[in-house]
């Protein structure tokens, strides 16, 4: 034994050949109450080897003695009391010494099977931890559960054994100390926003009615204008905004009328020149500096200097131009909102737009691949439809080798589309559509016949809506966004191979890495065989007058359309939109005497033109006896007299007879008839699939007021 006032090694073991001054450290309480018979004070000193090896000891004699039901907290009071100078009272200390050795040696006889399965239980509940430890990714988590290790465990083994620096695990402790086991760290304040505004600004973000791809004309040439001449600090603030100015124009609330223009009780530009005027003559302005896009073969921002009076003749001309662009916006926004809260399961609600075509990069590229032009046509659509009262969506995106961007490719684009949809097990009732205004893609007499034909390409009737002129930015922008952004991303990455140079890679690498979406590749060939099948059908195609002021446009049968100045106006017109669907009354059809032929259930036939009623397309119409191909015709015994359906005149003809009773045809006439009589069938199986959907329709109607 070491005189408590030299500075070296206990030894309580004797394991020591000589005194060990390296490496010793005063001997802490944990092993002065837990080995009370060696006689240790604050004053002795331990190396490192005999106070792990004392801390040893100690650890399993504890957990001998909570498994025996010994009172540790008692039996320390008792056995070893030390005071502020670190004296121990040894008046008590052997008797209750001894009482604990010989009560320890009984329990570790009795209880030898139950120590080694408490040994077990301890390192798997350790190793649990350690698991969940390493699974979790949140720091508050990780300090929870180093709260659970036992205390007597250093700052160095804590470290050891989780893998922590030790500055977690002095946290862990300190988290301990102040608020107990399995407690979670205070939460750092932040500026986060409420849930309310956050709420407020995503719906911001998503109503239609706010979004557009980007300003136009009309929108920010009024502004400019506005802002240029100061008209919001001019006026006191009373025009603000450039609905200020319209809100002078028209009654309050405004109609229809007004905003079209028809209403007589509407206050007029007047008023609102008179304020301008007002303002110029009391600030006395003469000239105004403004700026405003023009446009020539590219658009140009430029700074005019106008006198205040020509100021005043634009700025209304523009307000007038930006009434109903405005109003259109905001109807057209206001109906995508209903019919996505009206769609009932069957109903598709179709999003489409063409992105911009993705070009093809690499990271190392050489100098003359930056002028190289290839690239891929990405056609996202995004379907809304509802499923036991419940609002779905999903996105489908078509990848294309072609880049023409065409009618023909929106009906390659549908058709894989629907193919989808019916392959995914979808109830197909009615497609709504929606896009842009683009009349090179969506807006344009061939659509249009695409259209009044979609039931009869697809089996399933179509509508088609557009968004008003830069409004109507939709997910799909970043549903192609996203696609662009990733596949630049993943192909600048790959130095060397990997690369994504083709449409096809492009599309593999769509369905391999981007879940959210579906994706289908279009071919090259493709396009051009769907070019080749509408060839015959475009080049009928009518152009519908004011084309561009229309945004809504319903088939009600395989060549007419009911068009709409917006999809909610309860006013509308009908138009063809094929050429020759609307049979014009010819000399010779008109006058009595006058021959034709006519199509009358599949077959072809020759008959006499006995009358005509103009406004409802119906002629009265003698037939002869047979039908052609007959190389001669007779008036039958008994009259056979039907009124008949311009529709269904096939050609006019110049029958002629030597007798007065037997008729004929050239051959050239009968060889045009019959040419016209297959296309007259064709569409009359068009008619007839229309029929059955108007039946099917009615019948629908009929279940649903009885019910």
């Amino acid at each position: 034994m070491s005189h408590p006032s030299e500075k070296k090694c206990f030894d309580p073991s004797k394991r020591h050949k000589k005194a060990q001054r390296k490496d010793v450290r005063v001997v802490p309480y944990s092993i002065i109450q837990r080995h009370p018979t060696l006689g240790l004070t604050r004053q002795h000193y331990l190396c490192t080897v005999c106070r792990k090896e004392l801390q040893a000891v100690a650890d399993t004699n504890m957990e001998d003695l909570e498994n025996t039901g010994v009172d540790l907290d008692g039996m320390q009071a008792t056995s070893v009391d030390v005071t502020e100078t670190g004296d121990v009272e040894e008046s008590t200390q052997s008797s209750e010494s001894e009482s604990v050795e010989s009560s320890v040696e009984i329990s570790l006889d009795e209880e030898a099977d139950s120590r080694d399965y408490s040994a077990l239980d301890g390192e798997e509940m350790i190793e649990q931890l350690k698991r969940k430890f390493c699974s979790s990714v949140s720091r508050s988590e990780k300090l929870t559960i180093l709260t659970v290790l036992p205390q007597r465990w250093s700052l160095r083994k804590t470290s050891a054994v989780f893998g922590v620096s030790r500055y977690l695990a002095r946290r862990a402790k300190l988290l301990v100390a102040e608020k107990g086991v399995l407690s979670s760290p205070n939460a750092q304040h932040t500026n986060a926003l409420s849930l309310q505004t956050g709420e407020a600004v995503n719906n911001f973000y998503l109503s239609d009615e706010l979004s557009r791809v980007m300003p136009g004309r009309k929108d920010f040439n009024v502004k400019l204008m506005m802002i240029g001449s100061k008209l919001e600090s001019l006026s006191g603030g009373e025009l603000k905004h450039y609905n200020s100015c319209l809100a002078k124009l028209h009654c309050n609330p405004p109609s229809l009328n007004c905003i079209f223009g028809s209403c007589e009780t509407c206050p007029g530009t007047e008023p609102l020149c008179k304020l301008l005027q007002a303002m110029a003559c009391e600030n006395s302005i003469d000239t105004v500096e403004v700026r405003q896009w023009t446009q020539t073969d590219r658009a140009n921002l430029e700074t005019k200097v106008m006198l205040f009076d020509d100021f005043i003749d634009v700025f209304i001309s523009m307000l007038k131009k930006l009434t109903v662009h405005d109003f259109t916006a905001k109807m057209q926004a206001r109906y995508v909102q209903e019919c996505k809260d009206n769609l009932v399961e069957g109903e598709y609600l179709i999003i489409a737009d063409f992105s911009e075509n993705y070009s093809f990069v690499v990271q190392d590229e050489i100098q003359s691949f930056h002028w190289n032009n290839r690239s891929a046509t990405v056609h996202p659509f995004v379907c809304y439809f509802k499923e036991q009262g419940e609002l779905h969506h999903l996105c489908f995106v078509i990848i294309s080798e072609s880049t023409q961007h065409d009618v023909i490719a929106v009906h390659l684009f549908q058709k894989k589309l629907i193919e989808f949809l019916k392959g995914e097990g979808k109830r197909l009732q009615k497609m709504i559509y929606f896009s842009d205004g683009c009349a090179a893609q969506y807006k344009n007499c061939k659509n249009f016949l695409n259209l009044c034909l979609h039931l009869v390409d697809f089996g399933v009737p179509a509508e088609w809506h557009f968004f008003a002129t830069s409004h109507g930015k939709s997910a799909g922008d970043g549903a192609g966004g996203t696609l662009k952004r990733l596949a630049t991303k993943a192909s600048l990455q790959h130095a060397y191979q990997d690369h994504i140079l083709t449409a096809h890679e492009l599309y593999q690498f769509a369905v391999n890495h981007i879940k959210g979406m579906r994706f289908c590749f279009v071919a090259l060939g493709e396009h051009e065989q769907e070019a080749k099948l509408l060839d015959g059908r475009l080049a009928r195609s009518r152009t519908v007058p004011g084309t561009q002021k229309l945004h809504c446009f319903i088939p009600i049968s395989p060549n007419t359309l009911e068009v709409k100045l917006f999809s909610s106006s309860t006013v509308s017109r009908r138009e063809r939109v094929e050429v020759g669907s609307e049979p014009v009354l010819t000399p010779q059809a008109t006058a009595i005497g006058g021959y034709v032929t006519v199509a009358y259930v599949g077959e072809c036939w020759l008959g006499c033109v006995v009358g005509a009623n103009t406004s409802e397309h119906v002629i009265t119409v003698t037939f002869l006896h047979p039908c052609i191909p007959a190389s001669s015709f007779v008036y039958p015994e008994q009259e056979d007299v039907l009124d008949v359906d311009l529709s269904d005149v096939l050609t006019s003809v110049n029958a002629t007879t030597a007798t007065g009773r037997t008729y004929s045809l050239t051959r050239k006439e009968m060889q045009e008839a019959s040419a016209a009589l297959s296309v007259n069938c064709k569409q009359g199986y068009v008619n007839v699939v229309w029929i059955l959907y108007s039946l099917k329709s009615v019948a629908g109607c009929y279940d649903k007021t009885s019910a």
